[in-house]
């Protein structure tokens, strides 16, 4: 059974216990880099495309069931919780993490679990995201394939913060990091992103990104 989680948002220009001051980065077709600047408000631009349908920047909205490998971008509609956009998201690194200082995160995991760092861009090509937490909903499917346990960490838990933001805009981007754990004779083999919707990892239809 997927457990989902709540992969929280860096904040813009947001005091955080060790990082200090976060900024948001917009990104756009001409500008892939990116410039840093405080996370303004306004109006959202845009809406969100169907799956199959041309995204903005001229990118297609990722099918159903979609895979690729760690580092390259899926896009995907985000409908929940207020929030309606367009989402390019790009898991940019899959990790083997150190358990010991990661056991009081990792409450009634089985011993000898290996926990991995899983760190994703999320960019938003069009709509809003609104929310103090944005639920992605990410989590791992393992070499049997069954799916890993997700795990938050804190703000102050420098080598894979949790972090936060109150919206993201079109143009936006944001930096998520988050716990995924298996058993050591069961290693991770992929991550995915669903909206028990239109993705919905229960019956395949997830988009993922396969680990080297």
């Amino acid at each position: 059974m997927r457990r989902p989680i709540r992969a929280a948002l860096v904040a813009a220009c947001l005091p955080l216990l060790t990082t200090g001051c976060l900024q948001v980065k917009t990104v756009s077709a001409d500008d892939p880099t990116g410039t840093t600047t405080p996370s303004p408000t306004g109006s959202p631009t845009g809406s969100p495309s169907p799956s199959g349908a041309p995204a903005p920047g001229g990118q297609q909205v990722s099918p159903p069931g979609t895979q690729t490998t760690v580092g390259q971008p899926l896009v995907v509609p985000i409908k929940r919780e207020g929030s309606n956009a367009v989402a390019r998201i790009t898991v940019t690194a899959v990790t083997p993490a150190p358990a010991a200082p990661l056991k009081k995160y990792m409450e009634g995991a089985p011993a000898g679990s290996q926990p991995y760092y899983v760190k994703t861009t999320l960019e938003i090509l069009s709509g809003r995201i609104n929310g103090y937490y944005v639920d992605i909903h990410m989590g791992g499917i393992t070499a049997s394939g069954t799916t890993s346990s997700s795990y938050d960490t804190d703000s102050d838990y420098t080598a894979c913060p949790i972090n936060y933001e109150d919206q993201l805009e079109a143009g936006q981007s944001a930096q998520i990091c988050h716990v995924e754990a298996s058993p050591s004779s069961d290693p991770i083999e992929r991550i995915y992103w669903d909206d028990n919707d239109t993705y919905y990892e229960g019956d395949g239809t997830e988009v993922s990104w396969v680990l080297p």
